[in-house]
């Protein structure tokens, strides 16, 4: 079984369970909790996920402009975008 692949099931899984309208689900390919260590274990010795928190970063910085300050253009870059743009560390991208 695919450990991961359950994982952002599960997340799939809570995302579709919200009610929060207009939740979206981002799931970085090859990431962990802690984008190897650049989230509270900063010591931890694991691969190197900057990119996947960079897209992470985008991702979430462009939800929230979209849906908190009705930016058209935010809106358009998360319809179209993040899987062009994040191509290498989008594993999964569920908008609602």
């Amino acid at each position: 079984m695919d450990n991961r692949k359950d994982r952002g099931a599960a997340h799939c899984k809570a995302r579709d369970a919200s009610a929060v309208p207009g939740s979206a689900l981002w799931v970085g390919r090859g990431v962990d909790h802690y984008f190897g260590n650049k989230v509270q274990r900063l010591t931890r010795v694991a691969p190197d996920q900057s990119l996947a928190f960079v897209a992470a970063m985008a991702v979430a910085s462009r939800w929230i402009a979209a849906t908190a300050e009705h930016d058209r253009d935010a809106a358009q870059w998360l319809r179209t975008k993040v899987t062009v743009d994040h191509a290498v560390t989008t594993e999964r991208w569920a908008p609602r």
